[in-house]
């Protein structure tokens, strides 16, 4: 493991140091001398200050093999040390792979696995695993399921949103086997046991409504998002579309590249999204010169996050549609996953925030509504924020309402 091995490095450049080996400078760096084989290690002041940083970690792991009442597994301990070292960032949006975790991420992206069957947001007001969509015919829905519930442990063991990648994987196994999840709900804590199966993600449903409107919906921007989000136009095109409802509501977000591909096809030419590092490196996005021209309601709530954000940011600020629902998430930060190829493992990491087109990042403020609708609780408590029945569905009908209004008004105008 590159990270091990890393770490191995460090652990044994540090022994000869902590254990009395010579120290002496000279113009390119330091040696690191031992008696009797003569053996002597260059480094310079920079990597010496760097594996001076692991000097604790050393210690413990000597103490740990010297008196430990058991022959130790270094190579666990070292895992775990990864764990904790993203741990320490004290952002729920960077952490560890293990090699099985990176697997499984690598399942959700492409839209197939064994699991439950749900979607999950880690809540920032409390680091906990919010269900954001229960798949329907799924596992989970079979459990009783529901969106807005917290994942709070699996088969007895506690997790929050800092170990999230780890409670996914403990949720995955092979399908008809069970799996028992401790659900925080409201006040209440209950356990429910669901049957694993293999779960088929699709990430884009589209039909036409009434009055020749295209209602698509995208859950999240991976797999079949891109894709699947440009079929439902070309559907929407070939049936007559005069409007569109695009609805991004509990979307946690996903790959920017899906998020810029989906924009693309809204925006005229000009900025989707910017980004800027903490060195002050700044990329953008842009689309080109055609767009959709339609009419055009982007449904959002608390629980539309990330790549959600850069589209309804997007859209607002060019003014190339109306937003409908709930103030967003607030999550205008960016991260990168890097793979470790030796074994599998992998790390993802917060490297950047991002801004709207108008030059706004949105993070822990989230992005208003143009038209403010909020959804009865009871209705949210008992259908869930993604069952709710059309005829109750406020914020939809509200979309549909504006967008009647902007079909309306074009035709007045011509």
């Amino acid at each position: 493991m590159q990270h091990k091995n890393m770490m191995r490095i460090a652990a044994a450049a540090l022994t000869l140091t902590l254990t009395g080996a010579a120290l002496s400078a000279c113009a390119t760096g330091f040696f690191l001398g031992t008696k009797g084989k003569e053996k002597t290690v260059t480094i310079t002041r920079e990597e010496y200050d760097r594996l001076k940083q692991f000097e604790r970690l050393d210690e413990l792991m000597q103490i740990v093999n010297a008196f430990y009442y058991e022959e130790p597994d270094t190579d666990a301990m070292l895992e775990y040390a990864a764990i904790g070292l993203m741990v320490g960032l004290d952002d729920p949006y960077s952490f560890y792979y293990t090699p099985e975790d990176y697997a499984s991420m690598n399942e959700n992206v492409e839209g197939t696995y064994a699991g439950i069957g749900t979607q999950l947001l880690v809540d920032p007001e409390d680091t906990l695993m919010m269900v954001t969509r229960v798949f329907k015919g799924s596992p989970a829905e079979a459990a009783g399921v529901l969106s807005g519930d917290k994942i709070i442990g699996v088969d007895g063991v506690g997790y929050t949103g800092y170990e999230q990648s780890q409670a996914v994987a403990a949720m995955r196994g092979e399908p008809g086997t069970e799996v028992t999840i401790t659900v925080l709900r409201g006040e209440e804590t209950m356990d429910l046991t669901v049957q694993r199966a293999q779960i088929e993600m699709n990430y884009v449903e589209y039909e036409m409504m009434e009055d020749a409107i295209g209602y698509v919906i995208v859950y999240d921007f991976m797999g079949d998002a891109a894709d699947g989000f440009k079929e439902a136009v070309s559907y929407f095109q070939q049936q007559g579309a005069k409007g569109m409802i695009l609805d991004l509501r509990s979307n946690g977000g996903g790959l920017v590249t899906d998020a810029v591909a989906i924009a693309d096809v809204l925006l005229p030419e000009g900025v989707i999204v910017s980004t800027e590092d903490r060195y002050g490196n700044r990329t953008e996005e842009r689309s080109d010169e055609e767009a959709l021209g339609l009419p055009l309601a982007v449904l959002v709530n608390g629980y539309s996050a990330s790549a959600s954000e850069i589209v309804a940011g997007a859209v607002k600020d060019t003014g190339v549609g109306t937003l409908v629902g709930e103030k967003t998430f607030g999550k205008g930060i960016m991260q990168a996953v890097f793979p470790f190829d030796s074994d599998g493992a992998g790390m993802q990491l917060t490297v950047a925030r991002y801004f709207t087109p108008s030059g706004t990042c949105i993070h822990g403020i989230g992005i208003e509504p143009d038209v403010p609708v909020q959804q009865a609780e009871d209705v949210k408590l008992r259908y869930g924020i993604n069952n709710i029945p059309r005829d109750k569905d406020v914020q939809l009908q509200k979309a549909v309402e504006v967008v009647r209004d902007q079909i309306a008004a074009e035709g007045t105008a011509e």
